[in-house]
């Protein structure tokens, strides 16, 4: 991985695929629950992987390939509620 060098990484249409990596820490003893917005509705694939302690704990898959369960917002494009657990863990988009 390397830094995008930006705050809001855009890559614009045809680009070449990325991986997106982003830390979490939990500081709470329960899950939280969050809303993530990912990717313009003409995104082609979106795979996300919410990974703690070398385990994959959740997975999705958005985009206009048509191989996800996930459909664009109106507007917003993707988004998907994923629920953090305690701790540390990682998002891969």
């Amino acid at each position: 991985f390397r830094p995008a060098g930006r705050d809001v990484p855009a890559f614009g249409i045809a680009a070449a695929p990325v991986w997106l990596y982003l830390p979490v820490h939990n500081p709470l003893p329960a899950p939280v629950l969050r809303r993530v917005q990912v990717g313009a509705t003409w995104t082609d694939r979106i795979d996300l992987y919410l990974v703690q302690a070398g385990t994959v704990v959740a997975a999705e898959r958005a985009g206009d390939a048509g191989d996800g369960r996930l459909r664009p917002q109106p507007a917003a494009g993707y988004v998907v509620d994923v629920s953090f657990p305690p701790g540390d863990s990682a998002l891969y988009l």
